[in-house]
This record gives structure tokens, C-alpha cells and sequence, in this order.
């Protein structure tokens, strides 16, 4: 399983606890190199979300990546430097032909300055 955006491994190293094999894909190669270290374990590739090299540019790239009925967890900051807010990024998921299942907010944690989101989607 792709992890697009991994940052620095956190979500893809959970992913890996949980026995999902999971690799993690960050634009930043100053966020792959911590991730990196601390996961050694684990693969990271610098790449973009919005072109995964896996088995076409927009968030219409995880509609294609999954097959049908496949669902997409998205963890991001709120009002982070790309995304910025929630339904920025539910519209941009419902646009792109995937379905909302669930959202849930989440105040910061573990040092962060900024609240979170996760939204669950599915491909229909």
C-alpha cells in the first residue's frame, strides 16, 4: 500500500505495525531522509502524490491507482501549506469519482501546531 504524502514515516510506519505492508512517497526528500532513519525498515520514496508510479496529474491519480471498491485514508493537517482545509479536500476526492465514507477532525498531537483531519474514501 502507497503512502502518498508519508512526511516522516509516522502513518506508514502504524501501516507496517498493523501488518499492512505499506511504503511511504513525500515531494520533500528532506521529509524522506528523517523517515528514512527512523523507519529503516521501511521503503520511502521521493515522488508526488499526484503522479504515483504504481501498477496517469490531479487527485484523480488514487481513483486510478485503487481498484473498485478500494478505500483511500487521507491524514493531512488542516489548513496545511497544500490542502488547507477539510472539504478543500473532500471535494477534491468526490470530483476526482471517489466516495466519502467517513471524516473525523482531530486536535493536535505530539507537538503539532495545527489540528488534523482523516477522511476515508472509497472507489466505488
Amino acid at each position: 500500500m502507497a503512502d502518498p504524502g508519508s512526511g516522516p514515516g509516522g502513518v506508514t510506519a502504524l501501516l507496517h505495525e498493523l501488518g499492512v505492508p505499506a511504503f511511504g512517497i513525500d515531494l520533500s526528500p528532506e521529509m524522506v531522509a528523517p523517515a528514512r532513519e527512523a523507519h529503516p525498515q521501511l521503503r520511502f520514496h521521493t515522488g508526488s502524490m499526484m503522479s504515483l508510479n504504481v501498477p496517469s496529474a490531479s487527485l484523480a491519480e488514487f481513483h486510478r491507482t485503487l481498484r473498485p471498491g478500494a478505500p483511500a485514508l487521507l491524514a493531512f493537517q488542516t489548513r496545511h501549506y497544500y490542502w488547507r482545509t477539510a472539504g478543500r479536500v473532500i471535494a477534491l476526492l468526490v470530483e476526482a469519482g471517489l466516495a466519502l465514507t467517513a471524516t473525523v477532525g482531530r486536535e493536535p498531537m505530539g507537538g503539532e501546531s495545527r489540528a488534523g483531519t482523516f477522511i476515508l474514501a472509497r472507489r466505488p
